[in-house]
Formats: structure tokens, sequence, C-alpha cells
């Protein structure tokens, strides 16, 4: 069951970042397709058994978002959605993460208070006290908002833009801070820029994933490109270090057959 406050924080603002929205969107639509459907059918959609705590979060996200409308019959996908599942070319799925983002009221206001400034570190604390977000739920609201932000390709090297296109895309974090059920990436684990090294734009990356730019190099004109699903768990970086592990072998390897 929902606390006072999650309910508080959930008519403000999605219990749950974009990417994994957009995750609930494309598992709604692969079962049950565009609706109109009830409430149930979406939550067993959902892989939920009953209209729960959990299961209405999940919907109000895509509400939130835009990406879920409210018909007749219950809910629909709406024409936001559509765009992300079948966008007719990529600057449209583009456009329409960026509309996405931007659709939660309070999300709303804080991109217009702080575009083209950078993002205040202590975010969770003005949301508590000039927003109304609830204490308990600030620090998450104001996590969900940051991963959104960069998901969307408007928050780069800590500065929020209006404008995906604007300015240079540096190297973002890994999302962190998720509910425990998504198993999302420990605190600990960040991609840090090298020094003196120059951001550089970040191939667009397929729906449902992050695009880093690593510098190999101190000019950059070696790069190696890690896409990598959102969110990552940590089965996932295991499985990555594996692979790390074993281009190292078989670096070792050829350099012995060398010599």
């Amino acid at each position: 069951m929902e606390t006072n406050g999650e309910r508080r924080h959930s008519k403000r603002s999605p219990s749950y970042p974009l990417a994994l929205a957009l995750g609930f969107l494309e598992k709604v639509y692969k079962a049950v397709g565009s609706g109109p459907f009830e409430r149930e059918t979406f939550a067993h959609a959902l892989g939920h058994e009953t209209l729960s705590g959990p299961s209405s979060t999940k919907i109000a996200a895509l509400v939130h978002f835009g990406l879920l409308k409210r018909s007749k019959a219950g809910y629909e996908l709406s024409g936001l959605a559509e765009k992300l599942l079948s966008p007719t070319h990529e600057d449209e799925r583009k456009r329409a993460i960026v509309e996405a983002a931007r659709n939660p009221r309070l999300y709303a206001q804080v991109f217009e208070r702080y575009k083209d400034q950078p993002l205040p570190t202590l975010l969770s604390n003005i949301l508590v006290r000039e927003y109304g977000v609830d204490k308990k739920q600030a620090a998450r609201a104001a996590e969900n908002f940051r991963q959104t932000a960069e998901f969307a390709g408007l928050l780069r090297a800590g500065t929020l833009y209006a404008d995906p296109t604007d300015g240079r895309v540096g190297m973002l974090p890994l999302a962190t801070g998720q509910a425990a059920e998504e198993a999302a990436l420990p605190a600990s684990f960040s991609l840090e820029r090298p020094p003196a090294i120059e951001p550089r734009l970040a191939l667009p990356a397929p729906l449902g994933m992050r695009s880093f730019d690593i510098p190999l190099n101190a000019v950059a004109t070696r790069v190696a490109i890690l896409q990598i699903p959102v969110p990552i768990h940590q089965s996932d970086l295991e499985r990555i270090k594996k692979w790390i592990r074993f281009l190292e072998d078989d670096l070792e390897a050829g350099r012995d057959k060398a010599q």
C-alpha cells in the first residue's frame, strides 16, 4: 500500500523516470495493444494480478508523461505514445521523448525555472519548500527528474537546457536511486570523464538505451561507444566485466603469439 506521501508525490510528478516509463509502455503495447482498456487490463499487462499500489503508480507515470490518456472505456495510448512506439523517423522519436520529459506538471515548472542554468544540487530541498513535494518523496522525485532530463538530452554537464541540440553532450552518469524492484545500478558506480578531455556528442541511442562515448586518448581521436539498457542491473555489469576480461586475455594471447 502506498503511503500518504507517495500519493501526494504521484499527483504532481511520476514515481518513475521516463526511461522506465517507456519500458512500461512497451510492455503494455505488446500485451494489449493501443486500447482503449480498463485499468485492470493495464495492471495485468504490466504483470500485476490486481490493480494495486505498484500498478497504479506505473499507470500514473504513463499519464504524467502524456503516454496514456483517459477514454470512455478507461485508458488508451496517446498519440505521443504512438510516436515513440512507431516513429516514422529518428527526429520524431527524439522530439517525442523531449515532449514526454516536459509533460509532468512539476517537471515543466522546474524546466521553466532553471532553463539554461545549472540544476541545483539540493533540488530535493527546493521541491519540498517551494513546490510542496512530500519530504519523504523529495529525494526520489529529484532523482527521477534528473534521470528523465538526462535521458531526453536536456541535462548536460549539470546544466538544464530547453533543447537537446543546444551545447555539447558530456558523458552522462548512469541512473541511480531507483526502487529496489527495479534493481538499478548501485550509486557507487560511475563513469567519470578523464581530465583535460573535452566532452563530445554521444550517438543517439535506441529507445530504452543510454549511449556513452568513452575517449581512449587525450584528444579523443579514438573513442569507444557503449550502449546499455535502462535501467542497468548489477548482473549486467558483471557480464560486461567478464567481456572486458575476455578482451584482456585475447590481447595477451595475441602478444604472446607475436613474440
